[in-house]
């Protein structure tokens, strides 16, 4: 991720801190994006966003300051410390994802990766984001399994990330059944589901055997195994 923070500040003639913040604030280096404004003397902003990253946010003050700019740019309010950041001309960073950043700030990683599939329809960024803050047993990643990438998979017909999900979540029994079962949609998953809560370990790898057995005989190529 810090490449990307990396190349995303490189972009452009002008080295703008906005369009990274969010990355670098994911690994926690503030006193990075802070001497990055350093160098931007030429943003109107500059001054007021270097003041401000310069308190301690592990101070429940200043997360909660954090986070009013957060709901700020989120609604688009001149109230706002920094929504003329936002709305510059300069700032090619959208007040959304510089939302998010101030989320992540303030402390509020579920805040964060809900403006990142709601507002900014990103949700592998989301995924990214929990994944590097709280790392891949933490409840918010769970969540994001759950109820957005599992949903997701299964309305657009993509088996690979259904599968990735399931894995990710332990539920290996589901990631490979994913894969190999013919015409899942959402009330056949919705089965699976019960299935999975109701029979033991075994009675799953036996079904699973027959399912491939099917598959096998009903076509010779690999295509049985498209999602239909």
């Amino acid at each position: 991720m810090e490449t990307i923070a990396r190349n995303e500040y490189m972009l452009g003639e002008e080295r703008d801190p906005t369009k990274c913040s969010l990355f670098y604030f994911a690994l926690g280096k503030v006193r990075l994006v802070q001497g990055l404004w350093r160098q931007a003397s030429w943003h109107p902003e500059s001054n007021l966003m270097l003041k401000f990253l310069s308190n301690d946010f592990e101070q429940a003050r200043w997360r909660t300051a954090a986070l009013k700019n957060a709901f700020a740019l989120l609604g688009k309010r001149r109230n706002g410390m920094f929504y003329r950041c936002a709305k510059s001309r300069s700032i090619s960073c959208p007040p959304t994802e510089l939302a998010a950043a101030f989320f992540l700030l303030g402390g509020s990683l579920k805040d964060a990766v809900n403006v990142c599939v709601k507002q900014l329809g990103d949700f592998q960024l989301a995924v990214a984001l929990a994944r590097v803050v709280e790392g891949e047993n933490g409840p918010i990643f769970t969540y994001l399994l759950k109820e957005v990438v599992v949903p997701i998979a299964f309305a657009e017909g993509n088996r690979w990330l259904g599968s990735w999900a399931f894995w990710k979540l332990n539920r290996r029994d589901l990631a490979v059944r994913i894969l190999v079962v013919r015409g899942i949609n959402n009330a056949r998953f919705q089965k699976l589901k019960m299935e999975s809560r109701r029979h033991s370990l075994p009675t799953l790898a036996l079904w699973l055997r027959k399912a491939l057995s099917l598959a096998t005989l009903t076509s010779s190529t690999t295509t049985t195994l498209a999602w239909l």
